[in-house]
C-alpha cells in the first residue's frame, strides 16, 4: 500500500486468494445467468433492473453495477469493528452472485491513524462515516457533505458502529443534509456485553484484582484481603439497556440493588431494584449508605463530572465507583482526590476523558489524561481500554446491523432520490424512546395519532415526530406517533 494510505480489508495474500477464488465464481455465476437470460429473452421477456423478469417484452438496458461506495472508519481503535463489515459486505456480495444479480461494490477503509490531519485527509473520498470516537465537527461534515465542494463531495451518511454520537454535530448534520443513524444496544447484545463487563470491574475493586498481581510477582500466597458483593448495596445510576442488564447481573449474588435515573420509575424496572431514587438529593441519600456505585449513563449537560469531590464527600467512606458510560461523568481531579484521602476505596473504569487517547507526541508527560496518574499510585484501581462492547455477540450483530442499514439507506437514495430522502436521525425521547428527528414518508405505513405502536419494517426510513420503542424480548421496533394529549 502507498504510504498513508487508508487501509483495507481483506489484505495480503490471503486476501488476494479469496479475490482470486471470488473472481472465479462470479465468472461461473454471470455464465449461468447470462444463458439463462437467454433462453428466457428467447420467450420473449426482458431485463428489470438486475433481475429478469417476464412481464413484458418490451426491452430494457442490462443494468449497470453501481460505482464502489466508501465505508470510512474514523480511527484505528475499535479495530474488530472494520473487519467484522467487510466480511458481512463479502458474504451479501457472495448471495448477490449466487441469486444471478449484480453485487454492489463496497470498500471498507480505515484512517490510518487517530490525527486530526489524517481524517481530515481521507474523510472527503467517503460516502459512509463511522465516527468512532473521533469528532466529526460542523466544518468537516459542511466540507464533505455531498453535492459539496463543487459537488465534490460524497458524504451522506454518518452511522456510528454502537450507540454514542456524542462527537457528531447534529445540527451540522440536519443543517447539510446528511443521515445520521446508531445502532441501540437493546438489539445488538451490546448493553449485556457492557453489563458484564461492569460486573467484571466491580468484583476485581473487590478482590483487589491488581494487588493480587503485585503478590504474584513477589511470590506471595494468600494475600491481598478480598470483599464479597454478597448482602453490599450497589446503587446503579442510569437505567437504559446497561444499566437494567446490570441490576438483573447483581441480584444472584444477592446485593442490594439501588437504581437511580432522572426520570419516573415505570412498574418493570422497578421489579429489577430493591429501591428506586432519582437524580439529586435521593441519589446523595442512597450514596450514604452504599458499598459501590456503578454508571450507566448518558453523557449530556445533567451528567458531565456528576461524579465530584462535593458528591463523594456525601457518601460513604471507602465507596467502589465503576465506570462503564463516559469518562467526563466523573471528575478527574476528584477522583484522584478521593483515592488519595479514602473517599473512594477503588476506582475501575473501562472509559477515559479524552477518546481517542492522545499521541505520543501530544502527550509529553505519557499520562494519557490520567491513565498514567491513576496507574502510578498504590490505589485500588482497575482500568481497561474500552472493550465492555467488545464481545462476539455484539460486534457481530452490530456489523450485521450496520451494513444492512446503509445498504437500505443507499436504496432508499437511489430510489426516491436524495431531495426527498430528507434527513435521518436519532434522538433521545421519553422514557427511553427513540425519536427520529426528520426523515422522508414511510411507505406502506399510516401513522395517525394512537396510544398503539406498530411494527417497523426492518430498514425502514421514518418520518418526523414518532416515538420509537425497541421489543426487548423480540428485538422487534415498534413506533407511533402521539396525540396531542399525551
Amino acid at each position: 500500500d502507498r504510504a498513508g494510505a487508508p487501509q483495507r480489508h481483506p489484505g495480503g495474500v490471503a486476501g488476494a486468494s479469496q479475490r482470486a477464488s471470488g473472481a472465479s465464481r462470479t465468472a461461473r455465476n454471470m455464465l449461468a445467468a447470462a444463458a439463462a437470460a437467454a433462453r428466457r429473452l428467447a420467450r420473449g421477456g426482458k431485463w428489470s433492473g438486475s433481475r429478469f423478469s417476464r412481464m413484458s417484452t418490451s426491452s430494457a438496458p442490462l443494468a449497470r453495477p453501481p460505482r464502489k461506495r466508501r465505508i470510512l472508519f474514523c480511527g484505528t481503535d475499535f479495530p474488530e469493528g472494520p473487519k467484522l463489515v467487510q466480511e458481512c459486505l463479502q458474504r451479501h456480495a457472495e448471495e448477490a452472485e449466487e441469486e444471478g444479480g449484480l453485487a454492489e461494490e463496497w470498500e471498507v477503509c480505515i484512517v490510518p491513524d487517530n490525527s486530526k490531519e489524517e481524517l481530515d485527509r481521507h474523510l472527503p473520498g467517503a460516502d459512509v462515516a463511522v465516527p468512532l470516537m473521533s469528532a466529526l465537527t460542523r466544518e468537516r461534515i459542511s466540507r464533505n457533505a455531498f453535492g459539496t465542494r463543487g459537488r465534490e463531495g460524497r458524504l451522506r451518511l454518518i452511522c456510528q458502529f454502537g450507540a454514542g454520537l456524542d462527537g457528531v454535530d447534529m445540527e451540522a448534520a440536519r443543517a447539510h443534509n446528511v443521515c445520521v443513524a446508531n445502532i441501540p444496544a437493546e438489539i445488538t447484545g451490546n448493553g449485556i456485553s457492557t453489563a458484564e463487563h461492569a460486573v467484571f470491574l466491580l468484583l476485581g475493586l473487590l478482590r483487589r484484582y491488581e494487588a493480587s498481581q503485585t503478590a504474584l510477582e513477589r511470590r506471595v500466597l494468600g494475600s491481598p484481603l478480598g470483599v464479597t458483593l454478597y448482602k453490599k448495596t450497589v446503587v446503579v445510576l442510569g437505567f437504559g439497556s446497561v444499566g437494567r442488564e446490570v441490576a438483573k447481573r447483581l441480584r444472584p449474588f444477592e446485593a442490594k440493588v439501588v437504581g437511580c435515573k432522572r426520570s419516573k420509575w415505570g412498574s418493570e424496572d422497578r421489579k429489577l431494584v430493591d429501591e428506586t431514587a432519582v437524580m439529586g438529593e435521593e441519589l446523595r441519600e442512597a450514596l450514604a449508605k452504599a458499598d459501590a456505585l456503578i454508571l450507566c449513563c448518558p453523557l449530556n449537560n445533567h451528567t458531565r463530572k456528576l461524579v465530584n469531590l462535593d458528591l463523594l464527600k456525601k457518601a460513604k467512606p471507602g465507596l467502589l465507583l465503576v465506570n462503564v458510560a463516559r469518562g467526563p461523568v466523573c471528575d478527574l481531579d476528584s477522583v484522584a482526590a478521593g483515592l488519595d484521602s479514602g473517599l473512594l476505596g477503588g476506582f475501575g473504569t473501562d472509559v477515559f476523558w479524552q477518546e481517542p487517547f492522545p499521541s505520543a507526541e501530544e502527550d509529553e508527560a505519557r499520562d494519557a489524561d490520567g491513565v498514567g496518574y491513576l496507574r502510578s499510585g498504590n490505589h485500588n484501581v482497575l482500568l481497561t481500554p474500552h472493550v465492555g462492547g467488545v464481545t462476539d455477540i455484539s460486534y457481530t450483530t452490530m456489523a450485521r446491523v450496520l451494513v444492512e442499514r446503509v445498504k437500505s439507506f443507499f436504496r432508499v437514495v437511489e430510489g426516491e432520490g436524495q431531495a426527498q430522502c430528507g434527513r435521518w436521525g436519532y434522538e433521545e425521547g421519553i422514557d427511553g424512546c427513540v425519536v427520529a428527528a426528520r426523515a422522508s414518508p414511510l411507505a406502506g405505513m399510516d401513522f395517525k395519532p394512537t396510544r398503539e405502536f406498530q411494527i417497523v419494517p426492518e430498514g425502514a426510513i421514518l418520518p418526523p415526530g414518532l416515538q420509537i420503542r425497541i421489543n426487548m424480548e423480540t428485538g422487534v421496533k415498534e413506533a407511533r406517533l402521539a396525540s396531542e394529549d399525551d
